[in-house]
Formats: C-alpha cells, structure tokens, sequence
C-alpha cells in the first residue's frame, strides 16, 4: 500500500531477518526521477518505541527534504 502526504509517498514493506519477518515503513519524495540517484538513511528505533513515533517522524521530514528514508521496527518489537 503506497500512500501519499505532505510531499512524499509512504509505503509499507517487510523483510527477512533471520527466521523473522521486520516491518517498516518506506518514505520517498513525491516527485522522484527513477533516473536519478538519491540519498537514503536507514532509521531504528530507540528502545521500547516503535517506527511510528519519533524515528518516524524524522524519516518522513528528511523525505519532504529529498532523502530516501526507511524506519523499521527492530525484531520482536513494533
């Protein structure tokens, strides 16, 4: 599910890690040339938080900024 706000697109993905499965959440800036190269950060989240709180809010305002973000929730969390 991709959905769009504030200038950027957001879009929920998982991923293995081990036997387990990490969720995360994706920001990308709205307008995004395929053709071109960006620069990504990956986020992690401060003990007993989850990506929606603070970690997110970082990813999603370095996005509006023109960065590729990604904030995940860390095994056996979130």
């Amino acid at each position: 599910m991709v959905e769009t706000m504030a200038g950027i697109t957001a879009q929920k993905i998982f991923f293995p890690n081990g036997p387990n499965s990490v969720a995360g959440n994706l920001y990308m800036p709205e307008k995004i040339d395929p053709g071109k190269k960006y620069p990504a950060l990956v986020f992690s989240h401060p003990g007993s938080a989850v990506k929606e709180q603070a970690i997110g809010l970082y990813a999603q305002k370095l996005a509006a900024e023109g960065f590729i973000t990604l904030a995940f929730d860390a095994s056996f969390q979130g």
